[in-house]
């Protein structure tokens, strides 16, 4: 893999700058399921020679606490890895995702790029009965978290997806159906390979983090760790209005 050297951020662009042409490494978790009443999507994105702090960062917060992996839905559900059999409570909990929260703050100076988009399940069916070329649901959290990344022409980049997710196999179709269009976006053009990996990645669990807290403030509940993720990410929910304003026209087929 080609290694990025010289990186610094252009703060007033909000793009990765490097001296060598590289490779950025994105890293992809959805939340929501086929019953629930959103979907959401986040992608944490930064070249290869930031990860290894934040893995190191990342570990650390857990081994403090005495965990091995964080998952937020078990987390905040105090079940498997982190049930109260395990001597786990809220309050434990809370300590540990403060401090994971932490480690994402203190990387997003230095470079890391979060991205989030949320659609509204209710909103897209309707939007789609009225234009039945609009794209699949899937399609538009890809279009914001990965269309939307900043990235130097130069590079390339490799998305990573949590295997788990449903939303590994859509990701490859939207994909696989731009890359035949004629005049596809730049972004699809820049995209090396998309890669499945477990949630072992600590990376995966923090746009885990991210996604599941943002799917949960459609539902106005764990209201503190969405306003801490809004804060993070630059986050776009999809409503009825914004997805006839921005889709309305798709010739998707």
């Amino acid at each position: 893999m080609a290694r990025t050297h010289g990186l610094h951020l252009d703060a007033s662009q909000r793009t990765l700058v490097a001296l060598d042409a590289g490779v950025v490494q994105a890293y992809y978790d959805g939340a929501g399921k086929d019953d629930t009443p959103a979907i959401s999507l986040c992608g944490i994105a930064a070249p290869e020679l930031l990860w290894a702090d934040f893995d190191k960062a990342w570990k650390a917060a857990l081994l403090k606490h005495g965990a091995e992996c964080f998952h937020m839905c078990d987390a905040m559900a105090l079940q498997k890895a982190f049930s109260v059999e395990k001597d786990w409570n809220e309050e434990k909990v809370n300590q540990l995702a403060s401090d994971l929260l932490k480690v994402m703050f203190d990387h997003l100076n230095q470079g890391l790029q979060f991205r989030s988009c949320t659609v509204l399940r209710a909103d897209y069916i309707r939007a789609k009965s009225e234009h039945p070329t609009l794209r699949p649901l899937a399609a538009i959290c890809v279009n914001y978290c990965v269309g939307g990344l900043a990235l130097p022409k130069d590079h390339q980049v490799l998305l990573y997806f949590d295997r788990s997710e449903a939303f590994l196999k859509q990701v490859n179709r939207v994909w696989n159906h731009l890359k035949k269009k004629r005049g596809r976006p730049q972004w699809v053009r820049q995209i090396r390979n998309i890669i499945p990996v477990d949630s072992g990645y600590y990376s995966i669990q923090a746009a885990d983090f991210i996604a599941w807290s943002l799917n949960h403030h459609t539902q106005n509940a764990y209201r503190h760790w969405a306003i801490a993720a809004q804060f993070l990410a630059d986050w776009k929910l999809y409503d009825y209005d914004a997805i006839v304003e921005r889709y309305a026209n798709d010739e998707w087929s």
